[in-house]
C-alpha cells in the first residue's frame, strides 16, 4: 500500500529530520550501477565500474529512508539489501555461464 500525502507528512513530523524520503536521483544512480554490473560491455562505458559493495551501501541507505514511511515495524534494510545483492550476484553468474 502506498502511503498518502497526509501519512507521509505525519511520519516526517514524528521522525523529524531523521526521516528523509528516498532520493529519486540516488535510485536512478543505483539502477545505472546495476546495469553496469549486469551488462558491463554495454553499460559501463569504460570509465566507472561500480562494485556490488557500492551498490549494497546505496541500496541499504535508500531502503532505510523508505522504511520511515511504511507501517511495518522492524524493517531490516541491511538484510533486504543483502538479499538484493545475492540475487544480483546469482543473475550475473548465470549470465556469465551463458556467454
Amino acid at each position: 500500500m502506498v502511503p498518502n500525502f497526509d501519512d507521509v507528512n505525519e511520519k516526517l513530523k514524528e521522525n523529524g529530520a531523521r526521516c528523509k524520503p528516498p532520493s529519486r536521483k540516488e535510485i536512478i544512480s543505483i539502477i545505472k550501477d546495476i546495469q553496469a554490473v549486469m551488462f558491463p560491455e554495454y553499460f559501463s562505458g569504460g570509465c566507472y565500474n561500480p562494485t556490488l559493495d557500492e551498490i549494497y551501501l546505496k541500496i541499504s541507505h535508500q531502503i532505510s529512508c523508505a522504511a520511515c514511511f511504511t507501517s511495518k515495524d522492524g524493517i531490516d534494510a541491511q538484510a533486504l539489501a543483502e538479499e538484493i545483492i545475492r540475487k544480483l550476484e546469482a543473475g550475473r553468474d548465470r549470465r556469465s555461464d551463458m556467454l
